[in-house]
């Protein structure tokens, strides 16, 4: 993922009206892409709650 796709894939997770799927289907990657940038996105964040 691109920079420019992360912040809206993180704002979309934030707000809670997306699953991790649909964030993913949205920018055509897996799962596990989508909670592997959300991990490095927070750094101030101990852990991402699923």
């Amino acid at each position: 993922m691109t920079e420019t796709q992360i912040q809206p894939a993180r704002q979309m997770y934030d707000a809670k009206t997306h699953t991790v799927q649909e964030i993913a289907d949205a920018f055509n990657v897996g799962r596990a892409t989508i909670y592997r940038h959300l991990e490095k996105d927070a750094p101030d964040r101990t852990s991402v709650n699923l």
